[in-house]
């Protein structure tokens, strides 16, 4: 079967993989979902060349580690055999189709074309790319038939055969065994316990919970902050993938006291922490408010978390902070917690659980709790139901009197 001409195929590829994750459906094959394959080799500076060239040029937004080692294997057959081999373009496609696009291009020949131009002046992206070298002049479209489902079955696993062999030519690039120096240095298997979504830097995302979506992840699959720095790229899209492209040279670090400028912690919240977000926060933490039957540990933690988006230095005065914190408590805690005067958040919370603590103990002793107080009670409402009855009867009696022919 011949190969595709288009990016009709990997559309289709990448649409059911994404709504099958969506539904939680059973998963079909997608090499450069980052999900089911986030990165975990080393990013070593051909790929950063490679992938700076190719962002910019074909619109793509985001790596899996399968990618990674497509790269490894084109380049190992871009040396070994004719640059204009079938094998090595096989090779081209199977790289290009693990790589996700915002916009996909028209032609996958023409793209295939440029990237063996630019590999071929970059010696193997050894060197960063010449702007000046734009892409061929676009091949027409093939006008074959569109393949049922078998056969795009049948051409999928015919993309995807060369990756039946990659534990083995894994085991060669951790020898060292690829020319150049290229080859990406295994690194011990870590555990992938918990996953992490996508960030796109997107107006509806937020960086800090995102950012601590991904140190949870870390904690539990025991990622270093070296390994956080190398893998965090394949889980960046769109703007946000663009932006760590622009800053990968500058950002040389994951998170380092006195590093701030050189650190991608400091620096990602710097970017995506935009000022219409902080307003929103603030605007948020203002109007929050504990409900009639929210507990104090809950409003708490709200309030906290907003705070932290609002004023992640700590720069805002302790005074403030607690008489926001106690705005937004009921109205039947806060007089008995400002009576305290607690200086800081901690301790007014601290207070106010113990306030509510203390009233409910207090609707506890006020609550009847005898058979003989409970019956009082039900019979106080009873004859108040009843005289309730009586006036009503008396009323609708006085009415038809009235209506009588006299």
């Amino acid at each position: 079967m011949s190969l595709p001409t288009n990016f009709d195929i990997l559309r289709t590829i990448q649409e059911e993989h994404k709504e099958a994750h969506n539904n939680k459906l059973p998963l079909t094959k997608d090499e450069s979902c980052v999900l089911c394959n986030p990165v975990k080799h080393t990013v070593n500076k051909n790929f950063k060349n490679f992938w700076k060239w190719i962002s910019s040029e074909y619109n793509t937004t985001s790596y899996s580690n399968t990618s990674l080692i497509a790269f490894t294997l084109y380049l190992q057959s871009y040396r070994e055999n004719a640059h204009n081999s079938e094998k090595t373009s096989k090779a081209v496609i199977a790289l290009l189709y693990c790589l996700n696009y915002s916009l996909y291009p028209s032609d996958l020949t023409t793209v295939l074309q440029h990237l063996l131009l630019i590999t071929n002046h970059t010696k193997c992206f050894k060197r960063p790319f010449n702007p000046s070298i734009k892409p061929l002049t676009p091949i027409p479209k093939s006008t074959t038939k569109t393949m049922d489902k078998d056969q795009l079955k049948a051409l999928i696993d015919s993309i995807t055969k060369g990756f039946k062999d990659v534990a083995k030519d894994l085991k060669d690039i951790s020898k060292g065994s690829t020319s150049g120096g290229t080859g990406y240095a295994l690194s011990p298997k870590e555990s992938n316990i918990i996953s992490v979504k996508p960030f796109c830097g997107n107006d509806d995302e937020d960086p800090g919970d995102w950012i601590r979506n991904f140190e949870i992840a870390a904690e539990a699959n025991n990622w270093t902050n070296e390994h956080k720095l190398k893998i965090v790229p394949g889980y960046l899209q769109g703007l946000a993938a663009y932006w760590f492209e622009e800053n990968t040279d500058t950002i040389t670090r994951w998170k380092a006291t006195g590093y701030d400028d050189s650190s991608f912690v400091p620096c990602f919240l710097n970017k995506f922490s935009t000022e219409e977000k902080q307003n929103l926060w603030h605007h948020q933490l203002n109007e929050l408010r504990q409900g009639p039957y929210e507990k104090v540990d809950f409003y708490a933690g709200k309030f906290k978390k907003l705070l932290k988006k609002v004023d992640p230095s700590l720069a805002l005065p302790n005074s403030y902070t607690v008489r926001l914190f106690l705005n937004g408590l009921r109205k039947n805690i806060v007089p008995l917690v400002a009576f305290t005067q607690p200086d800081t958040v901690d301790k007014a919370i601290t207070i106010a659980k113990q306030v509510e603590s203390g009233q409910y103990y207090e609707t506890q002793a006020s609550t009847p709790t005898s058979g003989n107080d409970a019956i009082d009670i039900l019979t106080k409402q009873m004859e108040k139901l009843s005289l309730n009855y009586a006036n009503i009867t008396a009323a609708l009696a006085a009415q038809l009197d009235d209506k009588k022919p006299r």
